[in-house]
């Protein structure tokens, strides 16, 4: 099957808007012995109710006793409720098969970069809406993921023209260094997280 016998490789850069200061942007990676997921969040606005926002966000992710996509978006709603709230993408890998499903809610965007050219790339469908205030009908797409194949989840701390400078053939460590070096807004948060999957041995 696709997924066996893989090892996946992951990297995350992130800058608050201010030096110093708390970042409304987070991340959480978490796996068993089946799945791996990949979450990124955004508080709204910045500062520290935006962190703590975030905070609360992937606090509850962390919390679910098995990975369900649906349900974490559930969870997170109902944590955030009576805060600013959050926007929130997740990214969930079955490493049996090799197939991953996303969603998001609110402004983090999502790509799936192929390595070999003959297929097409994918992008996550992004919902409208603000976790804690409210939660609209998740569009959750499934695809499989091969070898060396790049999945990049950002904020809207970055700049969307980054989709047309990236390829698998970068590494995740080098992908994320560049994506925040050249596409972070300078005064905004911004996370930028990636994840590639490639053969052990």
């Amino acid at each position: 099957m696709p997924g066996l016998n893989r090892q996946l490789t992951w990297s995350v850069a992130h800058k608050a808007k201010l030096a110093g200061h708390a970042s409304g942007d987070g991340y959480l990676v978490s796996r068993d012995d089946q799945y791996a997921m990949f979450a990124v969040a955004d508080g709204s606005g910045s500062g520290q109710e935006a962190a703590q926002a975030t905070e609360h966000c992937l606090a509850a992710l962390g919390r679910q006793a098995e990975f369900d996509l649906p349900a974490g978006f559930r969870d997170c709603h109902s944590v955030l409720r009576g805060s600013r709230g959050a926007a929130l993408g997740i990214v969930l890998i079955d490493m049996q098969s090799g197939r991953f499903s996303w969603a998001s809610v609110g402004d983090i965007d999502g790509m799936l970069v192929r390595a070999d050219n003959g297929r097409p790339n994918e992008s996550i469908i992004q919902r409208g809406g603000v976790l804690g205030l409210n939660l609209p009908r998740l569009h959750q797409a499934e695809h499989a993921l091969y070898p060396d194949d790049l999945i990049i989840m950002t904020s809207d701390g970055i700049k969307r023209a980054y989709r047309t400078h990236v390829t698998a053939a970068t590494s995740a460590d080098q992908t994320t260094a560049s994506i925040m070096e050249q596409f972070a807004h300078p005064r905004d948060d911004s996370i930028v997280l990636a994840v590639s999957m490639g053969a052990v041995g």
